[in-house]
């Protein structure tokens, strides 16, 4: 039982129904990219309030891990009660950018978010001061939005307003703007080079076949209740999981998942090729839902 950690340990006293659904339950792997980028977000969250704060866009492949990270900086700045007065404290807001850069919505997401109770029907103008009114009260460090590229299925120049409302946000309230994407979010970000300017650029790359990929395998691994060795981490597996699982994170953890429920229902405890080879590449699909 040398391959596997603490908790898996003990997880093999479960059920068969048990062990699945810790296997299916949703994890955190701190792989050294992944701690890399949130020490940078923690930079962000730790700069001094002032004039022109920092911003940083985390630009990756569809399925890379990009939302995972956000979540887990948004989940280690929870919203907590504040002593020194009414409400709540909230250090930072995660929102999920609009579809074609629709300022109004934007707005309509995060009052929902901060008080639930507005008015819907009130002008994108007196939402716009409302906000901010709000975010001052709650003192707001960091504003998280992800998917930034659904802005870009908007015009142009709708594109670069929902870009200076971002700006000015930033201006006034002193925070710092952390945004999530794919490429199209930078190409998005290129309407005003003023805008661009403020915003680092942290690049979220793909999964390659080196030490860190074999070390997140065992990793991996180690958190699989099964009762024999899988040898993620061999050079067979190994290269088959990066090849199906195109270098995404969540391609290959998907893969990983619905394997290793596949291993625990054929009564074999471990992941072989042809469980791994039996699976769509894609997450999410038909094949890969009925092995989970």
């Amino acid at each position: 039982m040398d391959h596997l950690g603490a908790r898996a340990l003990e997880e093999l006293k479960l059920t068969d129904g048990e062990r699945i659904e810790s296997i299916k339950r949703r994890r955190w792997y701190g792989y050294p990219a992944a701690e890399m980028t949130l020490l940078r977000f923690q930079e962000l969250f730790d700069h001094p309030r002032g004039p022109r704060m920092p911003s940083m866009l985390l630009i990756g492949e569809s399925g890379n891990g990009k939302t995972t990270l956000l979540d887990r900086f948004h989940t280690q700045h929870p919203m907590c009660d504040n002593p020194a007065g009414e409400g709540k404290i909230i250090p930072t807001l995660l929102l999920e950018a609009p579809p074609s850069a629709d300022e109004n919505g934007f707005y309509n997401d995060a009052l929902d978010l901060i008080c639930g109770v507005f008015n819907h029907n009130a002008r994108t103008s007196e939402k716009c001061s409302q906000l901010k009114g709000l975010l001052r009260v709650v003192g707001l460090k960091v504003l998280v939005i992800d998917e930034l590229h659904n802005i870009a299925t908007g015009p142009g120049p709708k594109q670069q307003h929902f870009l200076t409302v971002l700006k000015y946000l930033s201006n006034e309230l002193d925070i710092s703007i952390l945004c999530a994407g794919t490429d199209e979010a930078q190409g998005a970000m290129a309407w005003d080079k003023q805008i661009e300017s403020r915003f680092e650029v942290i690049q979220l790359p793909l999964w390659r076949a080196n030490e860190d990929f074999l070390r997140l395998l065992d990793s991996f691994e180690s958190r699989l209740p099964l009762r024999r060795p899988s040898h993620l981490a061999s050079e067979e597996l190994s290269t088959l999981l990066l090849a199906l699982g195109k270098g995404t994170f969540s391609r290959i953890l998907a893969l990983v998942t619905a394997a290793a429920v596949r291993a625990i229902r054929s009564g074999k405890e471990r992941i072989t090729r042809q469980m791994i080879t039996g699976l769509d590449d894609t997450p999410g699909s038909d094949s890969l839902k009925r092995a989970g």
